[in-house]
């Protein structure tokens, strides 16, 4: 997930070299982002995911290794469970 509801994140354009695009999360919604921005079928295809259609939560990161661990974000408790 790269921005949740209300969140204004700046997004790089789909198979662009560098470019950034600034997208205002609408309430109620999630930005999801695939790990590979040039060949990834993501948010910036299909826009904003309504949280209704989440069947999971991130409750661990495995990359980057420095960052290996649970996750433990309020954030994510705001999240409705489906």
């Amino acid at each position: 997930m790269l921005g949740k509801g209300g969140d204004v994140i700046d997004v790089p354009k789909k198979g662009s070299f560098g470019g950034m695009v600034h997208v205002e999360v609408p309430l109620g919604y999630l930005w999801l982002q695939g790990d590979n921005k040039d060949n990834s079928t993501d948010s910036r295809d299909y826009g904003p995911v309504p949280y209704g259609l989440i069947r999971g939560k991130a409750f661990a990161r495995v990359w980057p290794p420095r960052l290996f661990g649970w996750v433990e974000n309020e954030a994510w408790r705001s999240v409705p469970a489906v």
